[in-house]
């Protein structure tokens, strides 16, 4: 032991606490935190443990020290008895964090859950800032729980450089490059004025960080003119030159940027060569087009190609080639380039690559890559990548494949703050609930649903993208796709008023603002989307202002003509609400200036043509529809006849039921298979029996009728009722009558029997009476006939038919 006058205060305060109290654990574990001799230190604390082996500090204590000795074993040992002692001792979950990530990257997520659970019960810098270090090493930069951590480690410690510069990587993984820029900036001014350097990150670290950001923020210049810096002070190494090399081929100057790019292949090392030699192959496809790419991709050295991130790259400029050199590349290769963790990702660029190369036939290229991705999923049935992109290669083909996109995708969802983009599972599955094929309702207790696939559950899809957009509150995709989830379950519902409100509060100005100012490939499109949407939710409130402005703001947008369609659509919806009638007959102008490829904007042009007399007799926009479907290679029965339905939906509404019968017995040819445009006939020509008493009218409806009876996957409401009434009408037999209405019965959900099927009940309860105990068990006899009437007035209390029964009813009483 080295000499007593040697200890500092401190460490004689504490010694002499303990002579007079030598069986106090606190004052051992003072004595062990003091002293600065390691023998001493665990002498105190192993003392400690002596007087009470539960003391979850001593344990914790003991582990940070057998951690500095590098004896990892016992470290463990201790860390588990000091979270087996007090599990909310958040220094031992933090010492079990720092073992972990000693240990290497096969546990570094332990470490890094640890590191999180010990940051929530003790929220102090030091562990914040392990925190940021470690998601940085694991992928789990984009969690808001790191985020909220680093944001406060830099109200803790804002003289620490480390806090700035991580909750910089934290803000440029979520590709908010300006935040990073200024998080950068403030680290190096904190390096420059309090700390200097620390012993994990540098000066040059952080400029390399802040060239990083600028290059990818779009401010090159900015970037060069820090690399330049760099290299002026000798700090510019592999990585560095990389980046100048970037920074360089963005502001025009190609040769300059090669040559920093292959300088930075002579000096770099081995474990980042093949990055290097991938980013000369990026810059080179850039620069002088995809031959000289390939044939640079030729020279390189083979054994480079099992690097996984260089294959990539190889393979995505390999797939591109015109000049038939890429089956014999990927046959010499293949073994290089399949046998490794990345292969779900190479079959799905071989797939993109497909579907590019049949670029004059659209279709066959989709085709093709459907092809490569079944036989990718055979292979890698678990792959969430392959799975996921070939749900949207089928939702992207029109038809009914909506619901084997839905089988494709991983039912059990992992959603983690990685996932980003619209290859994830939720924005499959969110793209497949509002797909044009599955539009139907997806809640029969509100209507039903004519659908013969098997459709999304949006209730379940609502949560997970309500779970997605949690965790990832920046995500514009999740919040994009669950807005119009919740618009197509407002619509199914009749747009009641707390849905609405979730969408406008959903939409709100700063998201807004946010969503619309960040820009990219995809912003004006989804924007469109949008605003749409929000306009047709202030039509639907009763706002006309409100959704004219958004309709108004939607027809700006710099999109095709075909989506331009939908604006000036909405425009003249919005016009019809308020009665504009010359303004709702330019926006129709402008419609059928603007054309578009989608059947339903045709069909929703023709209704407000039909309604409105925008065209007189000549139905125009059914007529252009019916050149588009004709161009087409199969023009789809399915829309012609719902052109004839908008037809006759026109005639009804100007009473003429002759010609609406017409146009229906058209619809019918067309789409035999479809079991409610027979039920729509059999009403038309129900109501052209009553208005004209002619008999032949009700044979009609009856045959209608039955067919929609026959041809219906599930029971179609108010078919049967009907079917009773035109029997009824014919031959007056009571069987047929009976037992229509008590399969119209079967067809209505508990709680949505609508008035006049109750009231037909109270006239089968009445003919029923005197029934034997054996036919107790059908429906009408479940209530008294009065009770059937007292039902149906309660729900349509404004019928004098059902009046006068009960007069009739109570009168027998």
């Amino acid at each position: 032991m080295s000499d007593e006058n040697s200890w500092c205060l401190a460490e004689v305060m504490a010694l002499g606490a303990l002579m007079l109290e030598s069986n106090n654990a606190e004052l051992w574990i003072n004595m062990g935190c003091l002293s600065k001799q390691k023998a001493i230190q665990q002498h105190a604390f192993i003392r400690a443990l002596q007087v009470n082996g539960f003391n979850a500090l001593a344990w914790a204590h003991l582990g940070k020290l057998y951690l500095r000795e590098c004896q990892r074993d016992l470290a463990r040992q201790a860390f588990d008895h000091a979270r087996s002692a007090d599990p909310l001792l958040a220094i031992s979950w933090a010492g079990m964090s720092v073992h972990d990530h000693c240990e290497g990257s096969k546990v570094l997520l332990e470490a890094f859950a640890s590191c999180l659970y010990a940051v929530q019960l003790l929220p102090v810098a030091e562990f914040q800032l392990g925190l940021g270090k470690l998601a940085a090493s694991t992928g789990q930069l984009q969690s808001s729980k790191v985020l909220a951590a680093l944001e406060q480690a830099v109200q803790h410690s804002p003289q620490c450089p480390e806090s700035h510069n991580l909750s910089g990587l934290v803000w440029e993984s979520r590709r908010y490059f300006l935040h990073a820029i200024l998080s950068y900036k403030r680290a190096r001014y904190a390096m420059q004025h309090f700390g200097g350097q620390s012993k994990s990150l540098s000066y040059h670290d952080v400029s390399l960080n802040l060239a990083r950001a600028l290059c990818q923020a779009g401010k090159a210049k900015d970037a060069v003119n820090e690399c330049e810096n760099l290299e002026k002070a000798g700090m510019l190494g592999s990585e560095g030159l990389q980046m100048y090399a970037a920074a360089l081929w963005q502001i025009g100057k190609d040769d300059l940027s090669l040559e920093m790019v292959n300088k930075a292949v002579t000096i770099s090392k081995e474990n980042i060569k093949a990055s290097t030699i991938g980013l000369v192959c990026k810059l080179v496809y850039q620069i002088s087009g995809q031959v000289s790419a390939m044939t640079k991709l030729l020279k390189t050295p083979r054994d480079i190609l099992t690097d996984s991130n260089f294959s990539l790259t190889a393979f995505a400029i390999a797939i591109l080639d015109c000049n038939g050199r890429f089956p014999m590349f990927l046959s010499e290769n293949f073994n290089l380039f399949f046998l490794h963790e990345r292969s779900p990702k190479l079959y799905s660029l071989l797939a993109a690559g497909k579907q590019l190369s049949e670029s004059a036939n659209i279709r066959s290229g989709v085709q093709n890559a459907e092809l490569v991705l079944r036989k990718a999923l055979h292979m890698h049935p678990q792959s969430t990548l392959i799975r996921n992109q070939l749900g949207f290669h089928l939702l992207s083909m029109r038809g009914k494949s909506s619901h084997i996109a839905v089988r494709c995708s991983c039912r059990d969802l992992d959603i983690s703050p990685s996932v980003q983009g619209s290859t994830s599972t939720p924005a499959m599955l969110g793209a497949a609930a509002i797909s044009c094929s599955n539009c139907g309702t997806r809640n029969f207790r509100i209507t039903f649903s004519t659908c013969t696939n098997e459709g999304v559950d949006g209730v379940n899809v609502i949560l997970q993208l309500q779970r997605w957009f949690h965790l990832e509150p920046w995500n514009d995709t999740a919040w994009y796709l669950l807005i119009l989830n919740i618009f197509q379950k407002a619509r199914e519902e009749k747009y009641p008023n707390h849905l609405c409100r979730v969408i406008k509060q959903l939409v709100s100005s700063v998201r807004w603002n946010l969503f619309f100012n960040k820009g990219g490939d995809n912003c004006p499109y989804k924007g469109f989307q949008l605003l749409l949407c929000i306009s047709e939710i202030y039509l639907q409130s009763g706002d006309y202002s409100g959704s004219l402005k958004h309709a108004i703001s939607a027809s700006q947008l710099h999109v095709s003509d075909g989506m331009l369609f939908f604006a000036h659509l909405q425009l003249a919806r919005c016009y019809a609400s308020q009665q504009d009638l010359t303004s709702l007959h330019n926006e129709y102008k402008k419609c059928l200036q603007l054309r578009t490829d989608c059947e339903i904007g045709w069909i929703t042009l023709g209704l407000l043509e039909a309604r409105y007399f925008l065209q007189g007799q000549n139905n125009t926009a059914a007529i252009n529809h019916e050149l588009f479907l004709n161009k087409r290679d199969n023009a789809q029965n399915s829309w012609m006849a719902l052109l004839e339905v908008v037809r006759g939906q026109g005639f009804i509404w100007h009473e003429d039921f002759q010609s609406a019968e017409e146009a229906l017995v058209q619809a019918c040819s067309m789409w035999p298979e479809e079991g409610c445009l027979h039920l729509i006939h059999g009403a038309i020509c129900m109501e052209l029996a009553r208005q004209s008493s002619r008999s032949e009218f009700l044979y009609m409806a009856k045959r209608s009728l039955l067919k929609a009876q026959d041809i219906g996957h599930s029971a179609l409401p108010m078919v049967s009722l009907l079917l009773a009434q035109a029997e009824a009408s014919i031959d007056r037999k009571k069987a047929k009558w009976e037992r229509n209405l008590r399969l119209e019965w079967s067809a209505w959900p508990a709680d949505m029997k609508p008035a006049e099927l109750l009231f037909q009940m109270h006239l089968l309860a009445v003919q029923s009476r005197g029934m034997s105990e054996r036919e107790n068990d059908r429906p009408e006899c479940s209530k008294s006939s009065r009770s059937w009437l007292l039902l149906a007035l309660h729900l349509n209390p404004s019928c004098s038919r059902y009046w006068e029964a009960l007069k009739q009813v109570l009168k027998c009483m």
